[in-house]
């Protein structure tokens, strides 16, 4: 996905050009950040709205101005063309392979349950004392994929323990987690074979927002045998696994610290085209 552009438009204002001419002078309402197009008109124009010239009072040439003018017009029309294509790459870069913002419990997640159900436009997870839970979404398989979800520990009594987003699941005896814990702490842990390996063991970040109730949102980008992972929008570590040959699954993970219950809550799961 393209960050050389944002949404923002121009306006054209009719002023008095130079000498005398009436000319239309460009006016911008939002910023265009579009790798520095309005930087290169600061060059051309000393903005808002004057052609620079070395000597405060001189007057140009017959011509000049309106050469100027032209050219400046040229390049803002060469700009909002940019900006129009940009915004045709990006929704394509954007495909949506599956959404869920947790307005009800869809079924593909399982049934309801005191470890796992819906409210309040998110998924919440409450695994028992010393334990882990898990839930794959059963309806959609991918291939590459693009995954981001909030996540966020509610209640626990250590903030040593981790929650987040699985991916590169077979099934639920062999997947890939990425977790972090509330204390700034991440790791991507993997089971299989009714074991815990460690792709990526525990480490320190500070990207990770600090404390109970703080939300983290959580990216994984796959590209075949490679992963590369997000916190907060950014990027902390690529790392290669095993993901299963004819697609796989994506799911929540929540874990609990040794003698109590901790309380998980994740929102806004999206996957998209890489």
């Amino acid at each position: 996905m393209s960050n050389c552009h944002e949404s923002g438009f121009l306006e054209l204002d009719e002023r008095p050009g130079p000498g005398g001419r009436e000319a239309f002078m460009p006016r911008v309402r939002r910023p265009i950040r579009i790798c520095g197009a309005r930087q290169i008109l600061r060059h051309m124009l000393d903005w808002p709205g004057k052609v620079h010239y070395p000597e405060r009072n001189y007057i140009p040439p017959e011509g000049r101005g309106a050469m100027k003018w032209k050219t400046a017009l040229g390049l803002l029309a060469a700009v909002m063309v940019l900006a129009v294509a940009g915004s045709v790459l990006d929704s394509q870069a954007q495909t949506v392979l599956f959404e869920d913002k947790f307005g009800t419990m869809d079924p593909a997640w399982g049934s309801p349950s005191d470890r796992q159900m819906v409210k309040d436009g998110v998924f919440m997870i409450q695994p028992e004392a010393n334990r882990g839970w898990y839930v794959l979404n059963q309806a959609n398989l991918f291939e590459n994929a693009d995954i981001t979800v909030k996540v966020r520990v509610a209640r626990t009594e250590d903030q040593g323990h981790g929650g987040g987003v699985v991916f590169w699941a077979k099934d639920f005896s062999d997947y890939y987690a990425l977790l972090f814990a509330p204390s700034g702490w991440f790791t991507v842990t993997r089971w299989t074979g009714g074991r815990f390996l460690a792709p990526v063991a525990w480490r320190q970040t500070e990207t990770v927002k600090k404390g109970v109730g703080e939300w983290n949102e959580l990216r994984v980008v796959t590209n075949g045998p490679e992963a590369t992972i997000f916190i907060n929008g950014q990027q902390v570590i690529t790392f290669k696994g095993l993901p299963p040959s004819g697609g796989w699954l994506v799911g929540l993970r929540g874990n609990s610290p040794d003698k109590s219950e901790a309380v998980w809550e994740f929102s806004d799961l999206k996957v998209v085209k890489p």
